[in-house]
């Protein structure tokens, strides 16, 4: 597909963003993270940069905005030559970047967040936290954001610190900004929440490159697009004149997701069981008396919105946390104190939310990563047997085709491949009960689809599946019952077949009363 003209809200003589043949290989692994990469941006649009994971799009953004240095290529900002050299250059050049992962210091207000660094200052010395305050309502209010100054953010949800992370580039007078899948961990309200102010920016004349993988976002939002694949720019148009399965195709190559089939299994005996746990934190009930049973053969789904307990039901299950009340039994056993080694040696496998920090080290290797539950299996008098360490973990990252050096740092891997190391791994650890929470957050619709693919497997091998989820699509497509979560209480349970509305779920799912 050829380059298409701007949409007629954004007629300019030339486009306010060029990026010609950026070219980008990592010296650590040999990867070729950007091709000869062409993009161009017209201001006052929403442009979408759209691609699997791996496919570049992250890295071109990073050269976009300081944090990478291209090996080849130029960069035209309004017609002139510009080479950001650092995060800070960028945006004194108006570019800002709005990541995946949230760089806001929990501990901070919402307006010293957002000032930091250029903070306004009083007889020369001090910071002035009445006119940091005043100049961020100022800005909030001028775009259409609803913040709290004085709100910390460690109190906040995860829309309302994505909304800080916006205000914090606009106080800095960005004229272009790019979000890395801004939608990731956001309900449908949060969302449609979010796009609205999108197009609030768009239409005060700000340009925005919108980094998704989620093709309905992309249609919703953008009005025009740029599909990258394997590091190289393949297509690029309006999206008013493609559909969601030509989109598809232009990201995978042709090659069609899989397709998740589900056979219906009769469930066996419990395996896991929840009675009465309830957790107590600062006086708040975060669970409250949440009972359910996960049998053998069977995915039950727990959902709900963010912020409703969802996170501590994680937490409690994979023995972080400990409940305040109730048992968690497997097998008939209590296991309400166990840590998560110990669950581990129960034959327990866990997939949490939050992979960067809770499934692996970023700085350790990938045999450092997949070996840390198996060590002793792969050891003799207390000494690592390479050969036998070696085979592990090439049978573990073969498994799903992933193409790296296992001495490779596994932060060096996007996001898809992260979660398909944390995959073979627990998927080789685990027996008869897993934990899934939030499993497809921040991947493509290949790594999404085997990721579902696997869960399936699991459940018709015999496998007691728990599935944590606010994605109410893949709630619906995975289970065969579900547990709605509101105010830290199961509100409503539903068995998963096709009287079920999902209009009925989402109801409940917002507190409505359940059908």
């Amino acid at each position: 597909m050829g380059e298409t003209p701007p949409t007629s809200g954004a007629q300019a003589n030339r486009p306010f963003l060029e990026m010609r043949g950026i070219t980008k290989r990592y010296a650590v692994n040999q990867v070729l993270a950007n091709d000869a990469v062409d993009l161009r941006v017209h201001r006052g649009e929403i442009h979408a940069l759209v691609g699997e994971n791996g496919a570049g799009k992250t890295t071109l953004m990073r050269i976009l905005d300081g944090w990478e240095r291209p090996d080849s290529g130029s960069i035209l900002l309004q017609g002139k030559p510009a080479a950001p050299s650092s995060p800070r250059e960028a945006l004194r050049l108006g570019i800002g970047m709005v990541h995946q992962h949230f760089r806001l210091i929990p501990e901070l207000t919402v307006a010293e967040n957002i000032v930091l660094g250029e903070e306004p200052r009083r007889l020369g010395l001090f910071t002035d936290l009445s006119a940091a305050s005043e100049a961020v309502k100022e800005v909030a209010a001028r775009y259409g954001f609803t913040l709290n100054p004085s709100s910390r953010i460690r109190d906040l949800g995860l829309s309302r610190m994505q909304q800080v992370e916006i205000v914090k580039v606009l106080f800095r007078k960005a004229e272009l900004i790019i979000l890395d899948e801004p939608t990731t961990g956001l309900t449908g309200g949060q969302t449609e929440a979010l796009f609205s102010g999108l197009r609030r920016l768009a239409a005060a004349g700000k340009t925005i490159i919108l980094i998704s993988h989620k093709l309905r976002d992309v249609l919703e939002i953008s009005q025009r697009f740029t599909v990258l694949r394997r590091g190289r720019t393949v297509a690029s148009g309006l999206t008013s004149r493609i559909s969601q399965g030509e989109l598809a195709a232009l990201v995978m190559g042709g090659e069609a997701a899989a397709e998740n089939v589900r056979r219906r299994v009769d469930p066996g005996e419990t395996v896991y069981e929840l009675r009465g746990v309830s957790l107590v934190e600062a006086g708040r009930r975060a669970l409250d008396g949440v009972s359910f049973r996960v049998r053998e053969g069977e995915v039950l789904a727990a959902t709900g919105i963010s912020g409703n307990g969802l996170e501590e039901l994680e937490d409690v299950a994979s023995g972080l946390r400990r409940p305040t009340e109730g048992e968690i039994l497997h097998r008939g056993r209590d296991i309400s104190r166990h840590d998560p080694r110990r669950l581990r040696r129960r034959g327990m496998a866990f997939v949490p939310a939050d992979r960067l920090f809770r499934a692996v080290a970023l700085e350790a290797s990938l045999r450092e990563n997949l070996i840390v539950n198996r060590r002793r299996e792969l050891e003799r008098a207390g000494v690592m047997l390479r050969s036998r360490m070696a085979d592990f973990c090439g049978r573990l990252l073969g498994r799903f085709d992933i193409p790296a050096d296992q001495d490779l740092p596994i932060g060096y891997l996007s996001g898809g491949g992260i979660q398909k190391v944390v995959l073979s791994r627990e998927l080789a650890a685990g027996r008869d009960f897993f934990l899934f929470s939030e499993p497809t957050w921040g991947i493509d619709a290949g790594s999404t689809a085997l990721v579902h693919n696997e869960i399936l497997a699991l459940r018709d091998r015999g496998a007691a599946v728990l599935l944590i989820s606010t994605d109410l699509d893949e709630v619906l497509a995975l289970s065969d019952r579900i547990a709605v979560v509101h105010g830290g209480r199961i509100t409503a349970a539903y068995r998963n077949d096709e009287r079920l509305a999902r209009e009925t779920v989402g109801l409940a799912m917002l507190g409505g009363e359940p059908a």
